[in-house]
């Protein structure tokens, strides 16, 4: 999106989510929760922050299958060894069920994904097969799984409507989803092939409220990447101030 058309924007809101301290302090202490396991990571994007979040609400649903199945072991000791990894997993599920049931959680190609910096598949395990966690292959990923990791990026909004993150999801489309902050007054979109903007609205200076609907356009405009369609998209909008449309209106090649 153009730089010069940003600028108009922050004009009439100049707010900055990344700057907000407490934004930085959540993710400082994110970061050192998730260090440990190598889900930490530099925070350059709005979208860095909300995929932390994600990050830890997965951790916590996974330490939490882990810790269920680790105490079912532990009460049945005596007879865990003799048997066999079906009864296992006979015995753990009903716990581990109960516990999933309270998660935050969504479906994905009829799996549920209730750890989104994992597959379908590793989820699946998680759900109907825990004690694979006790074969040679799969033991180090209770603690060392790095190499297993998967960008949340590919569930698109899933985990913000499910509330792995905050922000409200407006819109989604084949390019991409794009969320409302309220804490900026901004919509932050996210394109599938991992590009962002972030869009200033006006609504710091006229308090109102985003309405979905009315944002969409907007959203919708940005991910097609069409400098005309962004433009009329933006002059169209009721939450940006009319002195800074008509700026807008003047850029020839947005």
């Amino acid at each position: 999106m153009n730089p010069k058309m940003i600028k108009i924007l922050r004009k009439g809101n100049d707010r900055e989510f990344l700057k907000l301290n407490e934004v930085r302090k959540e993710t400082a202490r994110i970061n050192a929760r998730l260090k440990p396991y190598q889900l930490d990571r530099p925070v350059k994007t709005v979208r860095d922050v909300y995929t932390l979040s994600i990050l830890e609400e997965g951790l916590k649903n996974k330490q939490k299958i882990e810790e269920l199945y680790e105490q079912t072991r532990t009460e049945m000791l005596d007879i865990w060894e003799i048997i066999d990894y079906l009864k296992r997993n006979e015995f753990v599920r009903p716990k581990i069920q109960a516990a999933i049931a309270d998660m935050k959680k969504f479906t994905v190609e009829d799996k549920l994904v209730m750890i989104p910096f994992f597959d379908p598949l590793i989820n699946a395990l998680y759900d109907h097969e825990t004690a694979v966690l006790e074969l040679p292959q799969f033991f180090k990923m209770v603690k060392s799984f790095a190499d297993k990791i998967v960008d949340p990026l590919i569930y698109g909004r899933l985990p913000y409507d499910a509330g792995f993150a905050s922000p409200q999801v407006i819109f989604q489309n084949e390019q991409g989803f794009a969320v409302y902050e309220g804490r900026v007054h901004c919509l932050e979109i996210f394109a599938f092939d991992g590009t962002e903007t972030e869009l200033p609205l006006s609504l710091v200076c006229t308090g109102e409220k985003l309405d979905p609907a009315q944002g969409a356009p907007l959203a919708a405009a940005v991910l097609s990447q069409d400098p005309l369609q962004i433009r009329d998209a933006c002059c169209a909008s009721g939450y940006i101030l009319p002195k800074l449309k008509s700026k807008i209106a003047r850029i020839s090649r947005p």
